[in-house]
């Protein structure tokens, strides 16, 4: 599963769209976005106690 931002055919602006296979249903698509958000904010918690702690995030420093 892609998420793919992309103009919108009506036009009215962009808007993320998921790719998926015929196979998934809605409600495993939902899971993984679910799992993807606790991820997501399970990183940023801990880069918030590594600040807080004088840790410094090497990530911060390191251009993509």
């Amino acid at each position: 599963m892609k998420l793919v931002s992309h103009k919108s055919r009506e036009g009215d602006g962009k808007s993320a769209k998921v790719r998926r296979h015929d196979d998934e249903s809605l409600d495993d698509i939902a899971e993984m976005q679910k799992e993807s958000r606790k991820r997501k904010e399970k990183d940023e918690r801990i880069s918030m106690d590594r600040r807080r702690r004088g840790v410094h995030d090497l990530s911060a420093y390191i251009k993509r």
